[in-house]
């Protein structure tokens, strides 16, 4: 399967197809994500975006999804709100379109992931020597202050 991305913000669009491609590991292809910068902007560029890639056909793309952080609020309400962002443009690529607010912000997925912030710490030319962490994740609400501190760590307590 073909698939496209829009994320916040350029961190997202590091992890996000290595994400995907180990869920689903199977015949995946993440064409390069597109970052809208933050969750603000992305409400309001997402159906743009989404134009921008139904001009690319040759991706042959099947599905695209819009992805944010719900902060960890409740998803769905954020979800609907795309939802009916991308229903009041009237606009019909296509390609099916999906949206998906995570319930913790992708630090926390990355946090409880070794092997996936080490790929990004490499693909942002850094090293890959992070330790899994003794923590119970689920409940930080602000996972970037750690997760920056994880990243520029070489010992681990």
């Amino acid at each position: 399967m073909n698939f496209g991305i829009i994320v916040e913000g350029p961190g997202d669009e590091c992890a996000y197809p290595h994400i995907i491609q180990k869920i689903r590991a199977n015949s995946i292809l993440v064409h390069s994500p597109i970052p809208a910068w933050n969750k603000q902007k992305l409400k309001g560029k997402f159906v743009g975006l989404l134009k921008h890639l139904d001009s690319k056909r040759h991706l042959q793309l099947e599905k695209v999804f819009v992805i944010r952080d719900s902060d960890c609020r409740d998803p769905l309400p954020l979800e609907n709100e795309l939802l009916q962002v991308f229903q009041r443009s009237q606009f019909n690529p296509y390609f099916q379109v999906h949206f998906h607010a995570t319930k913790c912000e992708l630090e926390t997925l990355l946090l409880s992931d070794v092997a996936a912030i080490n790929q990004v710490a490499i693909t942002r030319g850094g090293v890959a020597n992070v330790q899994p962490l003794n923590l119970r994740l689920e409940e930080l609400v602000d996972p970037k202050p750690l997760f920056r501190r994880t990243l520029s760590r070489r010992d681990y307590e």
